[in-house]
C-alpha cells in the first residue's frame, strides 16, 4: 500500500482560493497522483480535527467547502482515496513532554500511525508526506515532497510525489 500524508493549508488550499476551499488545479493534481499510483490518503493538516475519516471523505467531494463558501463545481473526488487521520499530538518543547527526545509534531504522528498500521498487518509499500511546511516533519525529510504555501502542489511536485511513491517498484 502507499500512502500520502496529506496536509490542506497551502497544498490544495491555496491563496487562488482564499484558503476557503479547495483550489481545482491542485485538487486535479492531487487526482492524478492517486491515479498513477494507487496510494491512498491519510490526513494530517488541522482541519482533521474534530472530524471523523468520513467527514473528511465527505469535505473532499464537497470540494472542501468548510467556512460556508459557495463552491460552484468542486473537482470530482473518489472519497475512497482517504483511509484515515493521523492523532494530533501538540508541539511542546518541555523536556517532559517529548516523546523519544524529539517534540510531537507531524513527524511524531506519522511516525505513530505508521506503528499502528503495522500491528494491524498493514504493509505500507512506499509514502509520502505532501506538506508546505517542514519545520515538525522530521524524521520524514526524505519522503517530503514540499509544496508551495501560496499556490499548493505544482507540476514538479506531482512528479516528485509519484518518482517518490513508485520510485521502489522500478
Amino acid at each position: 500500500m502507499k500512502i500520502i500524508f496529506l496536509d490542506i493549508d497551502g497544498v490544495v488550499c491555496t491563496d487562488r482560493t482564499r484558503f476557503c476551499y479547495f483550489d481545482p488545479i491542485c485538487m486535479r493534481r492531487l487526482n492524478t497522483i492517486l491515479e498513477r499510483t494507487g496510494a491512498k490518503i491519510v490526513v494530517t493538516s488541522t482541519w482533521r480535527k474534530g472530524l471523523t475519516v468520513n467527514n473528511l471523505k465527505e469535505l473532499f467531494c464537497s470540494g472542501g467547502d468548510r467556512w460556508g463558501c459557495y463552491v460552484a463545481n468542486p473537482e470530482p473526488f473518489d472519497g475512497s482515496s482517504i483511509i484515515g487521520k493521523t492523532p494530533s499530538f501538540s508541539i511542546n518543547e518541555k523536556e517532559e513532554d517529548k516523546k523519544d527526545g524529539k517534540p510531537f509534531g507531524r513527524g511524531s504522528e506519522i511516525d505513530f500511525w505508521l506503528d499502528n498500521a503495522k500491528k494491524n498487518g498493514f504493509e505500507i509499500d512506499s509514502y509520502i508526506v505532501l506538506d508546505d511546511d517542514s519545520y515538525d516533519i522530521p524524521p520524514h525529510m526524505d519522503r517530503l515532497v514540499k509544496t508551495d504555501s501560496r499556490k499548493g502542489i505544482r507540476k514538479e511536485d506531482v512528479k516528485k510525489a509519484i518518482d517518490l511513491l513508485i520510485g521502489e517498484e522500478e
